[in-house]
Protein backbone atom coordinates (compact mmCIF):
# COMPACT_ATOMS: atom_id res chain seq x y z
CA UNK A 1 0.00 0.00 0.00
CA UNK A 2 2.91 2.38 0.59
CA UNK A 3 3.56 2.23 -3.18
CA UNK A 4 0.59 4.59 -3.45
CA UNK A 5 2.48 7.35 -1.63
CA UNK A 6 5.73 9.26 -1.99
CA UNK A 7 7.30 10.51 1.25
CA UNK A 8 9.82 13.35 1.71
CA UNK A 9 11.50 15.17 4.61
CA UNK A 10 13.20 18.54 4.35
CA UNK A 11 14.39 21.32 6.63
CA UNK A 12 13.96 25.04 6.14
CA UNK A 13 17.71 25.56 6.37
CA UNK A 14 20.83 23.43 6.41
CA UNK A 15 22.05 25.01 9.66
CA UNK A 16 20.37 26.46 12.77
CA UNK A 17 21.75 28.41 15.68
CA UNK A 18 21.43 26.70 19.05
CA UNK A 19 18.22 27.95 20.64
CA UNK A 20 16.35 28.53 17.39
CA UNK A 21 13.30 26.49 16.34
CA UNK A 22 14.33 23.63 14.05
CA UNK A 23 11.62 23.27 11.41
CA UNK A 24 11.25 19.90 9.68
CA UNK A 25 8.64 19.47 6.95
CA UNK A 26 6.99 16.14 6.23
CA UNK A 27 5.49 15.81 2.76
CA UNK A 28 3.27 13.04 1.39
CA UNK A 29 2.01 12.75 -2.21
CA UNK A 30 -0.83 10.37 -3.02
CA UNK A 31 0.27 9.07 -6.44
CA UNK A 32 -2.56 6.55 -6.69
CA UNK A 33 -5.98 6.85 -8.33
CA UNK A 34 -7.73 6.41 -4.96
CA UNK A 35 -8.59 8.77 -2.17
CA UNK A 36 -7.62 7.49 1.29
CA UNK A 37 -8.59 8.06 4.89
CA UNK A 38 -5.39 7.64 6.92
CA UNK A 39 -5.36 7.19 10.70
CA UNK A 40 -3.39 10.17 12.01
CA UNK A 41 -2.46 8.78 15.43
CA UNK A 42 1.27 9.07 16.15
CA UNK A 43 2.02 10.50 12.70
CA UNK A 44 2.74 14.04 11.46
CA UNK A 45 -0.92 14.24 10.41
CA UNK A 46 -2.05 14.49 14.04
CA UNK A 47 -1.57 18.23 14.33
CA UNK A 48 0.83 20.85 15.58
CA UNK A 49 2.27 18.64 18.34
CA UNK A 50 5.28 16.40 17.71
CA UNK A 51 4.74 12.82 18.84
CA UNK A 52 7.25 9.97 18.67
CA UNK A 53 7.40 9.47 14.91
CA UNK A 54 10.96 10.69 14.35
CA UNK A 55 14.29 9.14 15.24
CA UNK A 56 16.82 11.89 15.93
CA UNK A 57 20.57 11.35 16.21
CA UNK A 58 23.41 13.76 16.92
CA UNK A 59 26.76 12.56 15.56
CA UNK A 60 25.26 9.06 15.59
CA UNK A 61 24.08 9.28 19.22
CA UNK A 62 20.34 8.83 19.82
CA UNK A 63 18.52 11.95 21.04
CA UNK A 64 15.62 10.75 23.23
CA UNK A 65 12.03 11.74 22.55
CA UNK A 66 10.80 14.12 25.25
CA UNK A 67 7.20 14.82 24.32
CA UNK A 68 3.77 13.64 25.39
CA UNK A 69 2.80 9.98 25.85
CA UNK A 70 -0.87 9.18 25.37
CA UNK A 71 -3.00 6.14 26.12
CA UNK A 72 -5.36 6.10 23.16
CA UNK A 73 -8.70 4.37 22.75
CA UNK A 74 -10.46 3.25 19.61
CA UNK A 75 -10.18 5.85 16.84
CA UNK A 76 -13.00 8.26 16.05
CA UNK A 77 -13.90 9.61 12.62
CA UNK A 78 -11.94 12.77 13.45
CA UNK A 79 -8.84 10.60 13.99
CA UNK A 80 -8.51 10.05 10.21
CA UNK A 81 -6.99 12.40 7.63
CA UNK A 82 -8.54 12.48 4.15
CA UNK A 83 -5.98 12.51 1.31
CA UNK A 84 -7.41 12.84 -2.19
CA UNK A 85 -5.95 11.10 -5.23
CA UNK A 86 -3.02 13.16 -6.49
CA UNK A 87 -3.04 15.40 -3.40
CA UNK A 88 0.16 16.63 -1.76
CA UNK A 89 0.03 17.12 2.02
CA UNK A 90 2.72 18.97 3.97
CA UNK A 91 3.16 19.32 7.73
CA UNK A 92 5.93 21.35 9.38
CA UNK A 93 7.09 20.53 12.93
CA UNK A 94 9.39 22.33 15.33
CA UNK A 95 11.68 19.49 16.36
CA UNK A 96 12.87 21.29 19.50
CA UNK A 97 9.47 20.97 21.17
CA UNK A 98 9.87 17.20 21.60
CA UNK A 99 13.60 16.46 21.18
CA UNK A 100 16.35 18.13 23.27
CA UNK A 101 18.43 19.93 20.65
CA UNK A 102 20.79 21.18 23.33
CA UNK A 103 24.26 20.95 21.76
CA UNK A 104 25.96 21.97 18.57
CA UNK A 105 26.62 19.24 16.05
CA UNK A 106 25.30 17.45 13.00
CA UNK A 107 21.82 16.01 13.44
CA UNK A 108 20.03 13.37 11.35
CA UNK A 109 16.25 13.05 11.50
CA UNK A 110 14.63 9.88 10.16
CA UNK A 111 10.93 9.20 9.83
CA UNK A 112 9.94 6.25 12.06
CA UNK A 113 6.19 6.02 11.70
CA UNK A 114 3.37 3.74 10.69
CA UNK A 115 -0.06 4.52 9.29
CA UNK A 116 -2.01 2.15 11.55
CA UNK A 117 -5.07 2.14 9.28
CA UNK A 118 -5.58 3.15 5.65
CA UNK A 119 -9.11 3.08 4.22
CA UNK A 120 -9.86 3.55 0.53
CA UNK A 121 -12.38 6.38 0.65
CA UNK A 122 -15.73 6.30 -1.14
CA UNK A 123 -18.35 3.68 -1.87
CA UNK A 124 -19.64 1.64 1.07
CA UNK A 125 -16.29 1.41 2.84
CA UNK A 126 -16.46 2.20 6.55
CA UNK A 127 -14.95 5.53 7.47
CA UNK A 128 -13.76 4.22 10.87
CA UNK A 129 -12.43 0.79 11.86
CA UNK A 130 -11.66 -0.76 15.22
CA UNK A 131 -8.08 -1.74 16.00
CA UNK A 132 -8.71 -5.40 15.26
CA UNK A 133 -9.76 -4.43 11.71
CA UNK A 134 -6.88 -2.07 10.97
CA UNK A 135 -4.90 -2.47 7.77
CA UNK A 136 -1.94 -0.16 7.66
CA UNK A 137 1.60 0.22 6.40
CA UNK A 138 4.93 1.69 7.47
CA UNK A 139 5.99 4.97 5.97
CA UNK A 140 9.28 4.97 4.09
CA UNK A 141 12.18 5.76 6.49
CA UNK A 142 13.32 8.94 4.75
CA UNK A 143 15.95 11.14 6.43
CA UNK A 144 17.29 14.67 6.47
CA UNK A 145 20.47 16.14 7.98
CA UNK A 146 21.17 19.62 9.39
CA UNK A 147 23.76 21.33 11.57
CA UNK A 148 23.32 23.19 14.85
CA UNK A 149 25.95 25.83 15.52
CA UNK A 150 26.73 28.43 18.15
CA UNK A 151 26.43 28.56 21.91
CA UNK A 152 22.94 29.94 22.50
CA UNK A 153 20.50 28.90 25.23
CA UNK A 154 18.83 25.62 24.19
CA UNK A 155 15.05 25.60 23.85
CA UNK A 156 13.20 23.52 26.45
CA UNK A 157 11.11 20.58 25.30
CA UNK A 158 7.46 20.52 26.35
CA UNK A 159 8.23 17.76 28.85
CA UNK A 160 11.07 19.74 30.39
CA UNK A 161 8.76 22.72 30.80
CA UNK A 162 6.28 20.47 32.60
CA UNK A 163 9.02 19.06 34.83
CA UNK A 164 10.09 22.60 35.73
CA UNK A 165 6.49 23.62 36.38
CA UNK A 166 6.47 26.30 33.69
CA UNK A 167 3.96 24.68 31.34
CA UNK A 168 0.66 22.87 31.62
CA UNK A 169 -2.03 23.30 34.30
CA UNK A 170 -0.68 23.81 37.80
CA UNK A 171 -2.13 22.64 41.15
CA UNK A 172 -4.72 25.06 42.47
CA UNK A 173 -4.77 26.27 46.05
CA UNK A 174 -7.47 24.33 47.89
CA UNK A 175 -8.14 23.40 51.49
CA UNK A 176 -9.24 19.82 50.85
CA UNK A 177 -7.15 17.18 52.64
CA UNK A 178 -6.22 15.33 49.43
CA UNK A 179 -4.26 18.39 48.25
CA UNK A 180 -1.71 18.00 51.05
CA UNK A 181 1.66 16.81 49.80
CA UNK A 182 1.65 13.46 51.58
CA UNK A 183 3.63 10.53 50.16
CA UNK A 184 1.32 7.86 48.79
CA UNK A 185 -1.70 10.18 48.76
CA UNK A 186 -2.43 11.65 45.31
CA UNK A 187 -2.92 15.34 44.62
CA UNK A 188 -6.08 15.91 42.58
CA UNK A 189 -6.71 18.95 40.37
CA UNK A 190 -10.32 19.73 39.45
CA UNK A 191 -13.05 17.17 38.92
CA UNK A 192 -16.35 16.41 40.61
CA UNK A 193 -16.58 14.55 43.90
CA UNK A 194 -17.32 11.32 42.01
CA UNK A 195 -14.39 11.85 39.65
CA UNK A 196 -12.03 12.54 42.54
CA UNK A 197 -13.13 9.34 44.26
CA UNK A 198 -12.62 7.40 41.02
CA UNK A 199 -9.11 8.86 40.62
CA UNK A 200 -8.15 7.94 44.18
CA UNK A 201 -9.55 4.43 43.72
CA UNK A 202 -7.61 3.92 40.46
CA UNK A 203 -4.42 5.19 42.10
CA UNK A 204 -4.78 2.78 45.04
CA UNK A 205 -5.66 -0.20 42.84
CA UNK A 206 -2.72 0.53 40.55
CA UNK A 207 -0.45 0.34 43.58
CA UNK A 208 -1.99 -2.91 44.85
CA UNK A 209 -1.89 -4.67 41.50
CA UNK A 210 1.56 -3.36 40.52
CA UNK A 211 2.85 -4.81 43.79
CA UNK A 212 1.00 -8.04 43.00
CA UNK A 213 2.85 -8.07 39.66
CA UNK A 214 6.18 -7.81 41.48
CA UNK A 215 5.30 -10.82 43.64
CA UNK A 216 4.07 -12.86 40.68
CA UNK A 217 7.39 -12.31 38.91
CA UNK A 218 9.25 -13.20 42.10
CA UNK A 219 7.29 -16.29 43.09
CA UNK A 220 6.90 -17.91 39.65
CA UNK A 221 10.00 -19.21 37.90
CA UNK A 222 10.65 -17.12 34.81
CA UNK A 223 11.05 -20.03 32.41
CA UNK A 224 7.63 -21.42 33.44
CA UNK A 225 5.79 -18.12 33.81
CA UNK A 226 3.13 -18.41 31.13
CA UNK A 227 1.53 -15.07 31.94
CA UNK A 228 4.86 -13.32 31.47
CA UNK A 229 5.36 -15.14 28.17
CA UNK A 230 1.90 -14.08 27.01
CA UNK A 231 2.56 -10.37 27.46
CA UNK A 232 6.36 -10.06 27.28
CA UNK A 233 7.44 -12.94 25.08
CA UNK A 234 10.07 -15.65 25.33
CA UNK A 235 11.83 -15.80 28.67
CA UNK A 236 15.18 -14.06 28.96
CA UNK A 237 16.71 -13.47 32.39
CA UNK A 238 17.73 -9.86 31.72
CA UNK A 239 14.37 -8.90 30.21
CA UNK A 240 12.53 -10.66 33.03
CA UNK A 241 14.53 -8.72 35.62
CA UNK A 242 13.80 -5.45 33.78
CA UNK A 243 10.05 -6.01 33.84
CA UNK A 244 10.11 -6.93 37.52
CA UNK A 245 12.07 -3.76 38.24
CA UNK A 246 9.53 -1.72 36.31
CA UNK A 247 6.69 -2.92 38.53
CA UNK A 248 8.85 -2.47 41.62
CA UNK A 249 9.50 1.15 40.64
CA UNK A 250 5.85 1.86 39.82
CA UNK A 251 4.57 0.44 43.12
CA UNK A 252 7.29 2.33 45.02
CA UNK A 253 6.28 5.63 43.41
CA UNK A 254 2.60 5.07 44.22
CA UNK A 255 3.37 4.10 47.83
CA UNK A 256 6.13 6.56 48.60
CA UNK A 257 5.87 9.62 46.36
CA UNK A 258 3.25 12.21 45.53
CA UNK A 259 1.52 11.63 42.21
CA UNK A 260 -0.66 14.42 40.80
CA UNK A 261 -3.74 13.72 38.67
CA UNK A 262 -5.28 16.49 36.56
CA UNK A 263 -9.01 15.85 36.13
CA UNK A 264 -9.84 19.00 34.16
CA UNK A 265 -9.48 17.47 30.68
CA UNK A 266 -6.90 20.08 29.69
CA UNK A 267 -4.99 19.08 26.55
CA UNK A 268 -7.14 16.01 25.84
CA UNK A 269 -8.42 14.82 22.46
CA UNK A 270 -11.45 12.61 21.69
CA UNK A 271 -10.87 8.96 22.55
CA UNK A 272 -7.85 9.55 24.77
CA UNK A 273 -7.68 7.91 28.19
CA UNK A 274 -4.78 9.86 29.68
CA UNK A 275 -1.37 11.34 29.00
CA UNK A 276 1.86 12.12 30.81
CA UNK A 277 5.54 12.93 30.28
CA UNK A 278 8.66 10.96 31.15
CA UNK A 279 10.33 11.58 34.49
CA UNK A 280 7.31 13.41 35.90
CA UNK A 281 4.84 12.41 38.59
CA UNK A 282 1.77 13.88 36.94
CA UNK A 283 -0.97 12.30 34.83
CA UNK A 284 -3.81 14.03 32.97
CA UNK A 285 -7.06 12.04 32.70
CA UNK A 286 -9.20 12.31 29.57
CA UNK A 287 -12.67 11.13 28.51
CA UNK A 288 -11.68 7.49 27.97
CA UNK A 289 -10.63 7.19 31.60
CA UNK A 290 -14.03 8.20 32.94
CA UNK A 291 -15.88 5.62 30.84
CA UNK A 292 -13.33 2.85 31.55
CA UNK A 293 -14.33 -0.07 33.82
CA UNK A 294 -12.90 -0.39 37.33
CA UNK A 295 -11.12 -3.63 36.40
CA UNK A 296 -10.48 -5.72 33.29
CA UNK A 297 -8.78 -4.67 30.06
CA UNK A 298 -8.35 -0.93 29.55
CA UNK A 299 -9.49 -0.24 33.09
CA UNK A 300 -9.12 2.84 35.23
CA UNK A 301 -6.33 1.37 37.35
CA UNK A 302 -4.68 -0.09 34.23
CA UNK A 303 -4.60 3.41 32.74
CA UNK A 304 -2.61 4.58 35.77
CA UNK A 305 -0.16 1.66 35.38
CA UNK A 306 0.17 2.48 31.66
CA UNK A 307 0.94 6.15 32.24
CA UNK A 308 3.28 5.61 35.19
CA UNK A 309 5.23 3.09 33.13
CA UNK A 310 5.95 6.04 30.81
CA UNK A 311 6.71 8.52 33.57
CA UNK A 312 8.69 6.21 35.85
CA UNK A 313 10.11 3.44 33.61
CA UNK A 314 10.51 5.33 30.30
CA UNK A 315 8.32 2.96 28.28
CA UNK A 316 7.03 3.95 24.86
CA UNK A 317 3.85 3.35 22.83
CA UNK A 318 5.07 0.85 20.24
CA UNK A 319 1.75 -1.02 19.94
CA UNK A 320 -1.78 -0.34 21.14
CA UNK A 321 -4.52 -2.72 22.23
CA UNK A 322 -4.48 -6.31 23.48
CA UNK A 323 -3.96 -7.84 20.03
CA UNK A 324 -1.13 -5.42 19.27
CA UNK A 325 0.52 -6.16 22.62
CA UNK A 326 0.18 -9.92 22.03
CA UNK A 327 1.72 -9.58 18.60
CA UNK A 328 4.61 -7.51 19.93
CA UNK A 329 5.32 -10.09 22.66
CA UNK A 330 5.45 -12.94 20.17
CA UNK A 331 7.48 -11.18 17.48
CA UNK A 332 9.70 -8.74 19.37
CA UNK A 333 10.08 -9.38 23.13
CA UNK A 334 12.75 -6.69 23.41
CA UNK A 335 10.16 -4.11 22.31
CA UNK A 336 7.36 -5.70 24.37
CA UNK A 337 9.19 -4.94 27.63
CA UNK A 338 9.43 -1.30 26.49
CA UNK A 339 5.73 -0.99 25.60
CA UNK A 340 3.26 0.58 28.01
CA UNK A 341 0.22 -1.47 26.94
CA UNK A 342 2.08 -4.74 27.58
CA UNK A 343 2.70 -3.62 31.16
CA UNK A 344 -0.92 -2.58 31.57
CA UNK A 345 -2.44 -5.80 30.20
CA UNK A 346 -0.12 -8.05 32.22
CA UNK A 347 -1.27 -6.34 35.42
CA UNK A 348 -4.95 -6.27 34.47
CA UNK A 349 -5.03 -9.96 33.57
CA UNK A 350 -3.02 -10.92 36.65
CA UNK A 351 -5.49 -9.01 38.85
CA UNK A 352 -8.33 -11.16 37.48
CA UNK A 353 -6.43 -14.42 37.94
CA UNK A 354 -5.21 -14.17 41.55
CA UNK A 355 -7.93 -15.23 43.99
CA UNK A 356 -8.37 -13.39 47.27
CA UNK A 357 -10.73 -13.55 50.25
CA UNK A 358 -11.71 -17.26 50.20
CA UNK A 359 -14.72 -17.61 52.48
CA UNK A 360 -16.61 -20.78 53.48
CA UNK A 361 -20.33 -20.01 53.57
CA UNK A 362 -23.06 -21.82 55.48
CA UNK A 363 -24.83 -23.30 52.45
CA UNK A 364 -22.35 -25.91 51.23
CA UNK A 365 -20.66 -23.29 49.08
CA UNK A 366 -17.47 -21.29 49.27
CA UNK A 367 -16.64 -18.02 47.54
CA UNK A 368 -13.44 -16.49 46.26
CA UNK A 369 -12.81 -13.07 44.76
CA UNK A 370 -10.60 -11.62 42.06
CA UNK A 371 -10.40 -8.04 40.78
CA UNK A 372 -14.02 -6.99 40.33
CA UNK A 373 -15.36 -10.57 40.22
CA UNK A 374 -16.23 -13.57 42.37
CA UNK A 375 -16.56 -17.33 41.85
CA UNK A 376 -18.67 -19.84 43.79
CA UNK A 377 -17.32 -23.28 44.68
CA UNK A 378 -19.40 -26.40 45.33
CA UNK A 379 -17.58 -27.66 48.42
CA UNK A 380 -18.66 -31.30 48.06
CA UNK A 381 -17.44 -31.46 44.45
CA UNK A 382 -14.44 -29.13 44.82
CA UNK A 383 -15.32 -27.28 41.65
CA UNK A 384 -16.61 -23.90 40.54
CA UNK A 385 -20.35 -23.99 39.86
CA UNK A 386 -20.91 -20.27 39.26
CA UNK A 387 -18.83 -17.41 37.90
CA UNK A 388 -16.74 -15.56 37.35
CA UNK A 389 -19.42 -12.93 37.82
CA UNK A 390 -19.27 -9.27 38.76
CA UNK A 391 -19.15 -8.63 42.51
CA UNK A 392 -22.01 -6.18 42.10
CA UNK A 393 -24.25 -8.93 40.71
CA UNK A 394 -24.14 -11.10 43.83
CA UNK A 395 -22.89 -9.07 46.79
CA UNK A 396 -24.95 -5.93 47.31
CA UNK A 397 -22.83 -3.21 48.90
CA UNK A 398 -19.53 -5.10 48.87
CA UNK A 399 -16.53 -3.34 47.32
CA UNK A 400 -17.05 -3.60 43.54
CA UNK A 401 -13.40 -3.44 42.42
CA UNK A 402 -11.54 -5.72 44.80
CA UNK A 403 -11.91 -7.57 48.10
CA UNK A 404 -8.66 -8.10 49.99
CA UNK A 405 -9.98 -10.42 52.72
CA UNK A 406 -13.26 -11.87 53.95
CA UNK A 407 -14.55 -13.95 56.84
CA UNK A 408 -17.90 -15.42 57.89
CA UNK A 409 -18.02 -14.49 61.56
CA UNK A 410 -18.63 -17.15 64.23
CA UNK A 411 -22.37 -17.63 64.59
CA UNK A 412 -22.98 -17.11 60.89
CA UNK A 413 -25.08 -13.95 61.14
CA UNK A 414 -22.54 -11.58 59.62
CA UNK A 415 -19.58 -11.61 57.30
CA UNK A 416 -16.84 -8.99 57.09
CA UNK A 417 -15.07 -7.91 53.93
CA UNK A 418 -11.93 -5.77 53.86
CA UNK A 419 -10.46 -3.52 51.19
CA UNK A 420 -7.48 -1.33 51.98
CA UNK A 421 -8.11 0.55 55.22
CA UNK A 422 -11.89 -0.01 55.07
CA UNK A 423 -14.33 -2.81 55.85
CA UNK A 424 -18.04 -3.60 55.49
CA UNK A 425 -20.37 -5.80 57.52
CA UNK A 426 -22.49 -8.10 55.37
CA UNK A 427 -25.82 -9.13 56.88
CA UNK A 428 -26.27 -12.78 55.87
CA UNK A 429 -30.03 -12.88 56.43
CA UNK A 430 -30.61 -9.68 54.44
CA UNK A 431 -28.02 -10.68 51.81
CA UNK A 432 -26.55 -7.20 51.70
CA UNK A 433 -24.15 -4.85 53.43
CA UNK A 434 -25.61 -3.21 56.51
CA UNK A 435 -26.30 0.55 56.41
CA UNK A 436 -23.52 2.93 57.37
CA UNK A 437 -20.61 1.09 55.77
CA UNK A 438 -17.80 1.18 54.72
CA UNK A 439 -15.94 2.23 57.86
CA UNK A 440 -12.28 2.58 58.69
CA UNK A 441 -10.65 -0.50 60.24
CA UNK A 442 -8.63 1.41 62.85
CA UNK A 443 -11.35 2.78 65.16
CA UNK A 444 -13.46 -0.40 65.15
CA UNK A 445 -10.87 -3.20 65.21
CA UNK A 446 -8.53 -2.09 67.95
CA UNK A 447 -5.21 -3.87 67.74
CA UNK A 448 -5.57 -5.05 64.12
CA UNK A 449 -3.79 -3.70 61.06
CA UNK A 450 -5.45 -0.35 60.27
CA UNK A 451 -3.89 -0.04 56.79
CA UNK A 452 -5.42 -3.28 55.52
CA UNK A 453 -5.85 -7.03 55.86
CA UNK A 454 -4.30 -9.62 53.51
CA UNK A 455 -6.15 -12.67 54.83
CA UNK A 456 -8.26 -13.83 57.77
CA UNK A 457 -9.72 -17.10 59.07
CA UNK A 458 -11.87 -18.47 61.89
CA UNK A 459 -10.07 -21.07 63.95
CA UNK A 460 -11.98 -24.34 64.43
CA UNK A 461 -14.34 -23.88 67.37
CA UNK A 462 -15.06 -20.25 66.50
CA UNK A 463 -13.45 -18.59 69.53
CA UNK A 464 -10.52 -17.10 67.65
CA UNK A 465 -10.10 -15.28 64.37
CA UNK A 466 -6.67 -14.70 62.84
CA UNK A 467 -5.76 -11.73 60.66
CA UNK A 468 -2.67 -11.48 58.43
CA UNK A 469 -0.81 -8.59 56.83
CA UNK A 470 2.61 -8.66 55.23
CA UNK A 471 4.84 -10.84 57.40
CA UNK A 472 2.71 -10.46 60.54
CA UNK A 473 -0.49 -11.81 62.03
CA UNK A 474 -2.79 -10.93 64.94
CA UNK A 475 -5.22 -13.03 66.96
CA UNK A 476 -8.67 -11.71 67.72
CA UNK A 477 -10.40 -13.39 70.67
CA UNK A 478 -14.16 -13.44 70.05
CA UNK A 479 -16.20 -12.21 73.03
CA UNK A 480 -19.76 -10.98 72.54
CA UNK A 481 -19.64 -9.20 75.89
CA UNK A 482 -16.79 -6.99 74.73
CA UNK A 483 -17.84 -3.62 73.18
CA UNK A 484 -15.97 -4.47 69.98
CA UNK A 485 -17.10 -8.11 69.95
CA UNK A 486 -13.70 -9.24 71.16
CA UNK A 487 -10.14 -8.04 71.42
CA UNK A 488 -6.56 -8.64 70.39
CA UNK A 489 -4.62 -10.05 73.37
CA UNK A 490 -1.24 -8.78 74.47
CA UNK A 491 1.76 -9.94 72.47
CA UNK A 492 0.36 -9.30 69.00
CA UNK A 493 1.11 -8.75 66.20
CA UNK A 494 3.64 -11.54 65.77
CA UNK A 495 5.66 -12.79 62.84
CA UNK A 496 3.94 -15.43 60.70
CA UNK A 497 7.13 -17.47 60.84
CA UNK A 498 6.82 -17.69 64.64
CA UNK A 499 3.23 -18.80 64.92
CA UNK A 500 2.66 -20.70 61.68
CA UNK A 501 5.87 -22.63 60.95
CA UNK A 502 5.95 -24.12 57.50
CA UNK A 503 3.59 -21.77 55.66
CA UNK A 504 4.71 -18.81 53.59
CA UNK A 505 6.25 -16.18 55.81
CA UNK A 506 4.67 -13.16 54.08
CA UNK A 507 2.32 -11.82 51.43
CA UNK A 508 -0.62 -14.21 51.74
CA UNK A 509 -3.54 -13.57 49.39
CA UNK A 510 -6.08 -15.63 51.33
CA UNK A 511 -6.80 -18.03 54.18
CA UNK A 512 -9.83 -20.10 55.21
CA UNK A 513 -10.76 -22.93 57.57
CA UNK A 514 -12.24 -25.65 55.34
CA UNK A 515 -14.61 -28.49 56.02
CA UNK A 516 -12.88 -31.12 58.13
CA UNK A 517 -11.11 -28.46 60.16
CA UNK A 518 -7.96 -27.96 58.12
CA UNK A 519 -6.76 -24.48 57.21
CA UNK A 520 -5.93 -23.49 53.64
CA UNK A 521 -3.50 -20.68 52.89
CA UNK A 522 -3.28 -19.07 49.46
CA UNK A 523 -0.55 -17.07 47.75
CA UNK A 524 -0.75 -16.27 44.07
CA UNK A 525 -1.52 -19.42 42.11
CA UNK A 526 -0.75 -21.87 44.94
CA UNK A 527 -2.16 -23.11 48.24
CA UNK A 528 -0.92 -24.90 51.37
CA UNK A 529 -2.78 -27.03 53.92
CA UNK A 530 -2.22 -26.54 57.63
CA UNK A 531 -3.36 -29.70 59.45
CA UNK A 532 -4.82 -28.54 62.75
CA UNK A 533 -4.74 -32.02 64.25
CA UNK A 534 -0.94 -32.30 64.26
CA UNK A 535 0.32 -28.78 63.29
CA UNK A 536 1.88 -29.96 60.02
CA UNK A 537 1.97 -28.22 56.68
CA UNK A 538 1.76 -29.76 53.22
CA UNK A 539 2.14 -28.06 49.86
CA UNK A 540 2.38 -25.79 48.05
CA UNK A 541 0.26 -27.04 45.16
CA UNK A 542 -1.40 -25.31 42.20
CA UNK A 543 -4.87 -24.04 43.14
CA UNK A 544 -6.40 -25.29 39.90
CA UNK A 545 -5.42 -28.90 40.68
CA UNK A 546 -7.81 -29.11 43.63
CA UNK A 547 -10.57 -26.68 42.66
CA UNK A 548 -11.67 -27.22 39.09
CA UNK A 549 -12.58 -23.93 37.48
CA UNK A 550 -10.48 -21.57 39.59
CA UNK A 551 -7.83 -19.41 37.89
Amino acid sequence: MNDDFRIYLRTERSAYRLGEPVLVTFQMINVSEHAYRLLADDTPFEGDEVFQYFEVRREGELVPYDGRFVKRGEPAESSYRFVAAGETVSVTDDLTTAYPIDRAGTYTVSLDAEIADAIVAGGKTSQVRSRDEHEGFRLDPVSVTFDVVGDGEPRLTVAERVRRGTDGPQPVSVSLPEAKMVSGVPVLIGGTAAERNAARQAHENAGVFAEMSVYQLLFVAGATNTMYAEWFGTYDAARYASVRQHYTDISAVIAGQTVTYDLTGTGCQPGWYAYTYRNTRKVWFCSGFWSAPLTGEDSKFGTVVHELSHAVCRTSDLAYGASGAHSLASTNPADAIRNADNHEYFTEHLAESVITAPILWNNGKAYVFTAGKYLRIDVALDKVDHGPARITSGWTGVFPDRVDAGVLWPGGKDAYFFRGSEYVRFNVAQDEVAPGYPLEIGPYWEGLFPAGIDACLVWPGGQRVYFFRGSQYSRFDVDDSHPLGGKVPLGYPRQISEGWPGIWTANLTGAVTWTGGNVYFFRGAEYMIYRVSDDTVTGPWPISVKWNGLP
